[in-house]
């Protein structure tokens, strides 16, 4: 959201705000960290000048947060389920066979690895030390737990439906989400040399990775 957005405030009035009235506070709290964390990392953003961004009292804040570290754990987990919201969205695009629910998945993989506000929020977290590391390690966990989640629940599905026997379908997603994320990494590393992950790469990644079913 746009600062002059957030800066769109409440009317201030004496009393107890209405309980819309708090849900808007809520919301442009959140925001407002968002803007400053990602702008000037975890160390960077002040308590107030995430504040004076949101448009309220710094005690409003410590209302809801007890530190900052709080409401860096509560920014992470709302964009966490934002996200998670977003593949949600998308489950109708997965299919009727494996090879096309891992096609799925792959596909969300790689566009999300290439949104900005993901690639943001990546540089965010990466960039996290001291008080704020714990969290930002919890952040990078529980994000890809939910599609190693997801992939899992998906092997053992059709393996079940297809008579095949799987020793660990968690092993055998990492293994599979593995050759994504590796070959990302080493297409951001070496752009000239790895191979584009592309379509034509989830294609044959999902490929490779059904021809090995003897090791999941």
């Amino acid at each position: 959201m746009s600062r002059s957005a957030l800066n769109q405030r409440i009317p201030s009035k004496r009393g107890r705000p209405s309980r819309e009235e708090a849900r808007q506070i809520d919301f442009q709290v959140l925001e407002a960290a968002k803007t400053c964390f990602l702008g000037s990392g975890f160390d960077g953003a002040t308590m107030e000048a995430i504040a004076k961004c949101a448009g309220v009292r710094k005690m409003a804040i410590y209302q809801r947060h007890k530190d900052k570290a709080a409401l860096f754990r509560a920014v992470l987990e709302r964009q966490v389920a934002i996200w998670a919201g977003d593949a949600d969205r998308l489950a109708y695009r997965q299919g009727n066979s494996l090879a096309q629910r891992l096609n799925h998945h792959a596909t969300i993989m790689l566009d999300f690895s290439r949104n900005p506000d993901v690639r943001a929020f990546t540089r965010l977290v990466e960039g996290a030390w001291g008080g704020s590391e714990a969290i930002a390690e919890s952040f990078r966990g529980t994000l890809y737990s939910q599609m190693l989640a997801r992939i899992a629940g998906d092997i053992l599905e059709f393996a079940s439906r297809d008579g095949i026997a799987v020793r660990d379908s968690d092993r055998a997603a990492a293994m599979f989400m593995g050759l994504l994320i590796g070959s990302q990494v080493y297409e951001r590393m070496t752009p000239a040399a790895a191979p584009k992950v592309n379509t034509a790469y989830i294609r044959d990644a999902v490929a490779m990775f059904l021809g090995s079913r003897d090791l999941w």
